[in-house]
């Protein structure tokens, strides 16, 4: 045995090892190169601190560096490299590399729900059942977004490559209650604006343009006056809306005047309008993006 009025180093019984303390409140201090407080690398203090680079540790274990400060956990074999946590002896959740299939895991067992948080709030979790909540602690599906309570306009999910384009995913809301009303706007800031195809196995069936013009089954034609509301359908039909009359349309549409969409004829039905008449109108043949001269 080694005694000081200080501490000690005691061989213990066979099955005890070898016991290094101190007599009172004073830490267990580890130097190397000197007994100086520059030389010191780790301490334990009277509360089983552990404290690497630091004279104050505050948890279990503490280290405090400089640059490229950390903890290395290293295996050379190939399964799992890992740091575990647990509770009374049973492990809840762990850190690990697979060595095999080059995977880092992150993993919680039993009920337990993963949280992630930020400046004290919670922002995502993925619970025990797989699914993921944002800003929602209750996640419904298996991705469940919550954009917000106040009254308005709230976005819930950007989706974009360049900044200013892309499609966003939206809410309204009036009162602080929703109003049923989901919103998909699809973003550009440059010149002409955004577009809109919806597709089924890479083919558009239903495409709107900047303007608000739809096309089932085919590109929107430029239709232009004022305020309008256009349909283009496969087979060269369309619909198109303005100043309280309807049209029906065949092979034509209106820009700076009806149009022909394709080589061929051309037909509208007129319904409504300031007499509110139903009037049909044709046109003999002609060529795509030629002007047409309807006769009633």
């Amino acid at each position: 045995d080694i005694l000081t009025n200080r501490g000690y180093i005691n061989a213990q019984a066979a099955t005890d090892g070898l016991a290094i303390g101190t007599e009172s409140t004073d830490p267990i201090i580890f130097y190397t190169q000197g007994l100086s407080a520059s030389n010191e690398k780790m301490r334990i203090n009277s509360s089983g601190n552990v404290g690497i680079g630091t004279f104050t540790p505050n948890k279990k274990l503490t280290v405090y560096g400089g640059n490229d400060n950390g903890i290395w956990v290293d295996s050379s074999g190939t399964r799992y490299t890992s740091v575990a946590w647990g509770n009374n002896g049973s492990e809840k959740a762990n850190i690990a590399y697979d060595n095999t299939n080059s995977n880092f895991a992150l993993t919680a067992y039993g009920a337990s729900n993963t949280i992630f948080t930020n400046n004290s709030s919670e922002r995502m979790r993925i619970t025990s059942a797989g699914k993921v909540g944002i800003n929602t602690t209750s996640p419904e599906a298996k991705l469940t977004v919550f954009g917000g309570v106040a009254g308005g306009t709230h976005t819930h999910a950007v989706f974009t490559g360049t900044a200013g384009r892309g499609i966003a995913l939206k809410s309204g809301q009036t009162g602080g209650q929703h109003n049923g009303k989901a919103i998909i706007d699809a973003q550009d800031t440059e010149a002409g604006g955004a577009s809109m195809d919806l597709q089924i196995g890479g083919s558009t069936k239903l495409a709107i343009d900047n303007s608000g013009s739809i096309g089932i089954g085919v590109v929107p034609f430029a239709h232009s006056l004022g305020t309008s509301v256009n349909v283009d359908l496969l087979g060269n039909g369309g619909i198109w809306g303005y100043a309280g009359a309807t049209y029906v349309n065949s092979n034509a549409y209106y820009n700076s005047g009806w149009k022909y969409k394709s080589n061929g004829i051309a037909a509208a039905l007129q319904v409504g309008g300031s007499s509110q008449v139903l009037t049909f109108r044709q046109a003999a043949s002609g060529t795509a993006g030629s002007a047409v001269t309807y006769t009633e």
